[in-house]
């Protein structure tokens, strides 16, 4: 927290070259208090001392960047956020792991058994979306355009035939 609010009060020309250029770029975005937020939960989830505070925190982020403001499943945060990684279902099954056992936490006061390990999973899983949304190579400036991007199929025939329909229905469009 205090190293990123000591950059918030930097004026941009005087940080280095390329962190000027993300930092530019970041203000380009709508997303920027999310990710914000995003980066201070994790933060505090490494610096906390209670194990599952710190899963919360992580969870909280992931939800943070992967959800729609508006209420939706949790099958459709663990879906995005596991699609940025190279084994996506074994990503999913690992968040959703994280996930219940966050909803134990909350919901029963269940504390203990895999509190450590789910809160590793869960750092190492933020992190990674962090670094999507901060360095996104397609350069997608909102929120909804990232949800959209990682909402994608992943199979490439279902994409292929997703593309397919949209070209109909734009097809249909220009033609009225």
């Amino acid at each position: 927290k205090s190293n990123f609010s000591v950059w918030q009060r930097l004026e941009t020309a005087e940080i280095s070259k390329i962190a000027r250029y993300y930092v530019l770029d970041i203000r380009r975005t709508d997303f920027r208090e999310k990710l914000v937020q995003a980066i201070v939960l994790f933060q505090e989830g490494l610096e906390t001392l209670h194990i599952d505070i710190a899963l919360l925190k992580f969870w909280t982020g992931i939800e943070l960047l992967c959800a729609k403001d508006t209420r939706e499943p949790t099958e459709k945060v663990v879906e995005r956020a596991s699609s940025i990684f190279i084994n996506p279902k074994h990503a999913a099954m690992r968040l959703n792991f994280i996930q219940e056992f966050r909803n134990k936490i909350v919901h029963q006061g269940d504390v203990g058994g895999h509190s450590v390990l789910c809160a590793q999973w869960g750092s190492i899983y933020l992190s990674f979306v962090i670094g999507f949304f901060l360095f996104n190579k397609y350069k997608l400036r909102k929120h909804s355009e990232i949800l959209d991007y990682l909402s994608a199929p992943l199979d490439e025939k279902k994409l292929v035939e997703t593309i397919a329909l949209y070209r109909k229905r734009l097809k249909m469009l220009r033609k009225k």
